[in-house]
């Protein structure tokens, strides 16, 4: 299971690597092509509304972020994950846990420019030999913090 852990994860990178070069359309490409993304806006189901939902985010940074309530689960926060540090989005409190061969969950906060946070629970499918999302929870939660 640690190398499935490990190919999620890096998985999971290459995602934010995306964001870091402000493409919603490399960051669509993580997601499994009938994926959907779930935030307080709403709901976007399929890579070209999920394009739409991350195009303003990782052209403009997070001032077009909506904010909703909190979740009704807390984030099971791990250990503390420092990834693409020095970019302009950095992940962090990174966990992912294995649910079978082809199918895995990682929950992450993104620090995204000017400091906003942006907590993501996606759910991971292994497709073709390719690791992508098939369910993304997306919220805001820096003004949750204590």
């Amino acid at each position: 299971m640690d190398m499935l852990k490990e190919e999620v994860l890096e998985a999971s990178m290459r995602r934010l690597n995306s964001m870091n070069r402000e493409s919603g359309v490399d960051v669509s490409e993580s997601y499994a092509p009938d994926g959907c993304v779930e935030s307080p806006s709403g709901r976007f189901r399929g890579r070209d509304e999920i394009r739409e939902f991350w195009q303003p985010m990782t052209s403009l940074g997070p001032s077009v972020v909506t904010t909703g309530g909190p979740c009704e689960e807390e984030p099971k926060l791990a250990r503390s994950t420092s990834l693409g540090a020095g970019k302009k989005v950095v992940a962090r409190d990174t966990t992912v846990e294995a649910l079978s061969e082809d199918t895995a969950t990682v929950s992450q906060c993104l620090s995204m420019p000017g400091g906003s946070d942006v907590w993501t629970r996606g759910k991971w499918v292994r497709l073709g030999g390719q690791w992508l999302l098939s369910d993304d929870e997306v919220i805001q939660i820096d003004q949750y913090a204590e």
